[in-house]
């Protein structure tokens, strides 16, 4: 019984061996930080960032907050900054609103297009069938 353990593990080991290293945490962060740099990259050259909404709502909320922390500091442009800082906030939340996620792409549900699941205002009996058969015939029964 212990020989055929031992010729068991020898056998996993020996896998083992042919598979080669996997690769570890330090390869999956080297891989992470390049795509970063590499992303980064046409930023650093001059190249257009793109401006998210986000980022909009972001420099406005630290605008309006910083501008009312530092109001004695800053003097009478205090409201101006407020101002422009609650103008960026509603800003991005109006672009953050008005952008429609997913565009470009057809809605689907179970991996078929939403269409394919929207009732006709009309069952005609043809239809009926046609989509009883259509169902049997994605599940494999003919």
């Amino acid at each position: 019984m212990a020989n055929r353990y031992e010729k068991e593990i020898s056998e996993i080991l020996e896998r083992m061996e042919r598979a080669g290293p996997k690769s570890g945490m330090g390869d999956r962060f080297r891989r992470w930080r390049q795509r970063k740099t590499r992303d980064a990259q046409p930023a650093m050259s001059g190249g257009t960032t793109r401006w998210s909404p986000g980022r909009f709502m972001v420099i406005g909320l630290v605008l309006l907050v910083g501008s009312l922390i530092f109001a004695r500091l800053l003097g009478p442009a205090t409201p101006w900054i407020a101002i422009g800082g609650l103008l960026l906030l509603i800003a991005g939340y109006i672009a953050a609103l008005s952008q429609t996620s997913g565009r470009g792409q057809q809605a689907s549900w179970r991996g078929r297009a939403a269409s394919f699941y929207s009732a006709p205002n009309t069952f005609s009996r043809n239809e009926i069938l046609r989509r009883w058969r259509n169902w049997w015939r994605a599940h494999g029964v003919r």
